[in-house]
C-alpha cells in the first residue's frame, strides 16, 4: 500500500522516454533516483526531484507511453511522430496500420440480418426480446459512456501536469501530479467497476435465455432479428443463445456445428421488484443471497440508478 503514489512508475516512464529520444546517459543517471523509490518502500530515502525535474526539461515524453493504459485498438491513433531512434514507437507504427485494415473491413451487424430464419416467433417473443436487446444496450452504453468520462479527466490532468511539471513552482507540479493521480485512480476503479457491472448484465442474460426451454431456436430467430435492427455488435446474441446461433450459422452455410461450452448459472437468478428494478441474484455460501442492482424499468425507460 506505501507503494501508492510513489515515483517508481514516472521514474520508469521517464527512463523509457530517455532511451526512446536516444539519450541512455540520461536514463542511467535515473537509477539511482529509481533505486532510492524503490528503497523509499523500507527505508527512510527518497529520490532527488531536482534530478528528475531537470531530466524532464531535456527529454519529451514518448508519444505511445500515453496510451500505454488504453483498454482499445480504436483508442489509438494510427500513426506517431516519432524520434528515430525511437525503436518500440517506430515498432508502433509498422504493426498499428495493420491492424487498422483487420478493424475498417468489420462489417455492420445489418449485414447479417437473415442468417436465422425459418423457425416459429411470435410478437410476445419479439417483444421480449427488444426489451431484453434494449436493457442491456443502456447497461453497456452507460458504463462506456461512464468510462469515456473518466478518459477525458484524465486526458485533461495529464495535460496539465505535463505543462506543470516544467515549472519551478514545486508546490503547482505536486498540487498538478497529485490531481493527475487522483484521475488515474478513478480511472481505475471505474474500470474495476464496469467489470463487475459487465459480468452482472450477461449473467442476467443468460439466466434470461436458460428460462427459455421451449423452442430455443425460435427465440434465438427472434433476438437475432432484434440485434441485426441495432448498431451493436451482435454479442448479445453469443450470450443468450451461443449453442443455437452457431448451429443454425452452420446450417445456413453448410459448415459444421462445434459443441459450445456453457456457463455455470447454479446459484444464479433475478429478479425484479414492485418499483421495476432488475437484480441479479447470486446465493452465498453461508445460505444469504447478494443482490447486484442492474437497471430500473420506470416508465418505459431504463434507468441505471436506483
Amino acid at each position: 500500500m506505501k507503494a501508492r503514489g510513489n515515483l517508481i512508475g514516472m521514474i520508469t516512464d521517464l527512463k523509457t522516454s530517455c532511451l526512446a529520444a536516444g539519450r541512455p546517459d540520461l536514463a542511467y543517471r535515473l537509477v539511482t533516483e529509481l533505486q532510492n523509490a524503490l528503497d523509499s518502500l523500507k527505508h527512510n530515502v527518497e529520490p532527488n526531484l531536482d534530478v528528475i525535474a531537470e531530466i524532464r526539461k531535456e527529454v519529451k515524453q514518448a508519444l505511445w507511453l500515453k496510451y500505454k493504459n488504453e483498454q482499445s485498438i480504436a483508442g489509438l491513433p494510427l500513426h506517431l511522430e516519432v524520434a528515430p531512434t525511437d525503436k518500440v514507437g517506430k515498432l508502433y507504427n509498422f504493426v498499428r496500420k495493420d491492424i487498422e485494415e483487420l478493424l475498417s473491413s468489420k462489417m455492420a451487424i445489418k449485414e447479417f440480418m437473415g442468417l436465422v430464419t425459418g423457425e416459429t416467433v411470435t410478437e410476445e417473443m419479439f417483444h421480449e426480446s427488444r426489451r431484453v436487446y434494449r436493457s442491456y444496450s443502456v447497461v453497456v452504453i452507460g458504463m462506456m459512456n461512464r468510462q469515456k468520462q473518466l478518459k477525458v479527466e484524465l486526458a485533461k490532468a495529464t495535460a496539465e501536469w505535463e505543462e506543470a511539471r516544467k515549472d519551478s513552482d514545486k508546490v503547482l507540479r505536486n498540487k498538478k501530479y497529485l490531481v493527475k493521480k487522483k484521475a488515474q485512480a478513478a480511472l481505475r476503479a471505474g474500470e474495476e467497476q464496469a467489470k463487475g457491472e459487465m459480468k452482472a448484465i450477461i449473467s442476467w442474460v443468460r439466466v434470461w435465455a436458460a428460462g427459455k426451454e421451449d423452442n430455443r431456436m425460435g427465440w434465438c430467430q427472434a433476438l437475432h432479428e432484434v440485434v441485426c435492427k441495432g448498431d451493436g455488435t451482435g454479442s448479445l446474441l453469443f450470450y443468450a443463445f451461443p449453442q443455437e446461433y452457431i448451429n443454425k450459422l452452420a446450417e445456413t452455410m453448410g459448415g459444421r456445428a462445434v459443441r459450445v461450452a456453457l456457463p455455470q448459472l447454479e446459484g444464479i437468478s433475478s429478479t425484479i421488484d414492485p418499483e421495476g428494478r432488475a437484480f441479479l441474484v447470486e446465493k452465498l455460501e453461508d445460505g444469504g443471497e447478494k443482490l447486484n442492482f442492474l437497471f430500473q424499468n420506470k416508465d418505459g425507460k431504463i434507468l441505471l440508478q436506483q
